[in-house]
């Protein structure tokens, strides 16, 4: 019998007394009228699966009896029923499926009256003072949802099915069972952060908006809300969040456990935006947190790591609504001379070219040489037939077959001549261009000057070739001329993507195009990393080359500030994410540089994202009292094939470690406790309200066990 749902049942009417028994224990009964006591099929339990409490003491408790308790307190009442109701067979799978995890029990809570409710039943309180027996609790009312057919989260077997538990119970449960507990949302973590053998908390069914304070600018959510959810509200009422991170797939409690970021140097991460929480601890005591109320817990709580309790509901600090514009050109990591930068991108034309004109090359010898096999084969068939016939006609035909081979020895010979002439003529016309392109340079400078003597032009306006020779070199005056400025740097090259958003009050525009974002910047992309794996030294190229196919030329989009700050993932990734002191950006990237040059072997896909967050005083954010530099890298998994990367994963840890970096609690890292102690300097603190709110370890998993132990 699989023994995956629990239903709780009273004793009957009468008169009992005597305290409520400490140890208790479950026994099966018979089913209920529909229910099912195990699945089929793919080994799934459904859940319907009926029991009934009976205390220890009571050594003669038979199955399917209602016979009163011994020793029970309850009073003359009805019998009641509370259900709590899970499901097994899910499978657990983080959104990159780089982590997964099969949990004990899944259950997915839809509102969090029914756990104020539960709270606070008179009931409850007249049949059971400590409230620890489970018996004693009546049956809550419970909407009638549709069974989902996929979970959110996980893949379910076929015959798995959901209904609405109370989160309390649930937690009860698991402390009689001694069961971990991991609350989860879209999975959207590339770690093994909510993985789980325990039960498992899905909250997508809590994702109501519960209250708009227009006045205050301030809405109410339930913690499972999406933000894709969030902004069509939002927008409804004239509102918008401040800043947000590049995915809207992800919970609210999500962003808050795992303190996710944009950028903006005037901007904090996103829990910076709490004002107030509802959080249900280990025990079921309902502690509503602010910076007035519970204040320790809510400095912990903003950045939770989900070792705290469940988060039920969130208050946001909202703006009125805004429209962004971006803008993104080409530049350079630092300064360098215009002769040597300038026509860069006319050198990787003409490499491209030469590289088309090789694979065009390469493509006729091959089917100059297919032909002449299949030439070969044809007459060696005829050859075999004949000279059981004619003998001397297999001498004719070899000397005919070595003829059409050496005809085909010259055309090959003439097809690299024309390669080699090809090429001679390739590089004078790039030396020709070389030129040109220093001759236009040096016009533009002297324009520039011209203009900037007579105050009829602005530097920003010229021509990306004099702009862009300066990132690192004027990091400040970028992060002025932006509110939420970013840049991409491609590994394995100088060359940088900047990119501006700002308010603007342009109507919407968008440069999107199917062609380029999609089959060039997708499609081919993914198979030309895939042929990369067999060949490693390709990257570098494939970097170069995207960033002057995609990212060579000034791009500009408007839009709602929603709509501009997220970004669609396409592709499945590993992903690494440190936050070091702002003042060693700089450093920090060209020691990364550097590393890589050092190791021709060490490859590093495209981009390196940086991004900049204002400091804080939450205790376990990355930016805890300092501005902080986001550096973000990837090595992404085409057709979901591993890509060795290892070395530059501790190679760019060891870097980080050494400048003082702390890891993105969403993201995959090595670090222990020793670290988090030498990173954070309010991490003890942090512990020890974890250990008030959570002594037993409910809510911890092999990931946290990792940071907290």
């Amino acid at each position: 019998m699989a023994e995956n749902v629990v239903r709780l049942k009273t004793g009957q009417r009468g008169p009992q007394t005597g305290p409520c028994p400490d140890q208790d224990t479950l026994a099966p009964v018979e089913p209920a009228p529909g229910g099912e006591l195990d699945g089929k099929g793919s080994g799934a339990a459904c859940s319907a699966g009926p029991w009934r409490r009976v205390c220890r003491s009571e050594p003669n408790a038979k199955k399917g009896k209602d016979k009163p308790l011994p020793g029970s307190h309850h009073g003359a009442g009805w019998a009641f029923w509370i259900n709590v109701h899970g499901c097994k067979g899910v499978t657990f799978q983080n959104w990159a499926r780089t982590y997964g995890c099969c949990p004990e029990m899944y259950y997915q809570p839809t509102c969090v009256e029914e756990v104020r409710e539960a709270s606070v039943h008179p009931t409850l309180s007249r049949l059971c003072p400590s409230r620890r027996c489970l018996t004693c609790r009546p049956r809550l009312p419970r909407p009638q949802l549709p069974a989902p057919e996929t979970l959110p989260a996980g893949r379910p077997t076929p015959r798995a099915r959901l209904e609405s538990p109370l989160p309390r119970q649930v937690l009860a449960l698991a402390r009689q069972q001694k069961t971990r507990v991991k609350v989860v949302g879209r999975g959207h973590s590339p770690s093994d952060i909510a993985c789980t053998d325990g039960f498992m908390i899905h909250m997508g069914k809590m994702n109501r908006v519960l209250q708009v304070d227009t006045e205050k600018k301030q809405v109410t959510v339930e913690a499972g809300i999406l933000l894709t959810e969030l902004h069509p509200q939002l927008d409804k009422h004239g509102l918008a969040l401040p800043n947000m991170g590049a995915v809207s797939d992800v919970t609210a409690a999500g962003f808050l456990g795992s303190a996710t970021h944009n950028t903006g140097i005037k901007h904090g991460i996103m829990a910076t935006q709490v004002v107030a929480l509802t959080l249900l601890t280990a025990d079921g005591t309902l502690l509503e947190c602010s910076e007035s109320n519970n204040p320790e817990v809510f400095q912990a709580a903003q950045v939770h790591l989900g070792c705290l309790g469940v988060v039920l509901t969130i208050t946001l600090q909202c703006v009125p609504q805004f429209h962004l514009q971006e803008t993104s050109f080409p530049s350079t990591l630092k300064e360098v001379p215009c002769s040597a930068s300038g026509p860069e991108i006319y050198q990787w034309m003409m490499m491209v070219m030469v590289m088309v004109v090789g694979m065009v090359v390469m493509m006729v010898e091959m089917v100059v040489m297919m032909m002449v096999m299949m030439v070969v084969m044809m007459v060696m068939m005829a050859v075999k037939i004949v000279v059981m016939v004619v003998g001397m006609v297999v001498m004719v035909v070899e000397m005919v077959v070595k003829i059409v081979m050496m005809v085909g020895m010259v055309v090959m010979m003439v097809v690299k001549m024309v390669v080699m002439v090809g090429m001679m003529v390739l590089k004078l016309v790039e030396r020709l261009m070389l030129m040109v392109t220093m001759v236009i340079v040096k016009v533009m400078m002297v324009v520039t000057l011209v203009r900037d003597d007579h105050g009829a032009g602005n530097v920003e306006m010229v021509t990306t070739v004099t702009v862009v020779l300066r990132v690192l070199d004027n990091l400040d005056s970028h992060l002025k001329k932006s509110e939420y400025f970013r840049f991409l740097w491609f590994p394995h090259s100088d060359s940088v993507s900047v990119i501006y958003q700002d308010h603007t009050t342009k109507p919407p525009s968008s440069s999107a195009s199917w062609f380029w974002d999609y089959a060039m910047g997708f499609y081919l992309l993914e198979f030309l990393l895939w042929i990369s794996t067999f060949l490693p030294g390709l990257v570098q190229w494939i970097n170069r080359f995207f960033f002057w196919l995609l990212f060579s030329r000034r791009r500009e989009n408007s839009n709602l500030s929603h709509k501009i700050f997220t970004y669609e993932c396409r592709f499945k990734q590993h992903v690494q994410d440190w936050a070091i002191p702002r003042e060693k950006t700089k450093e920090a990237l060209l020691e990364l540089k550097a590393t890589l040059e050092a190791n021709p072997k060490m490859v590093a896909h495209f981009p390196v994202e940086v991004r900049f967050a204002r400091g804080d005083d939450i205790l376990l954010s990355p930016c805890f009292q300092r501005d902080s530099c986001y550096m973000n890298i990837i090595m992404y998994r085409p057709y979901g094939k591993d890509v060795p990367r290892l070395d530059y994963w501790l190679a760019y840890e060891t870097i980080m470690k050494k400048l003082g970096g702390r890891p993105h609690w969403a993201k995959a890292h090595n670090c222990t406790r020793k670290d988090f102690e030498k990173m954070y300097p309010s991490f003890s603190k942090f512990c020890a309200i974890r250990e008030k709110l959570d002594p037993s370890g409910m809510f911890l998993n092999t990931y946290l066990e990792k940071v907290f132990y």
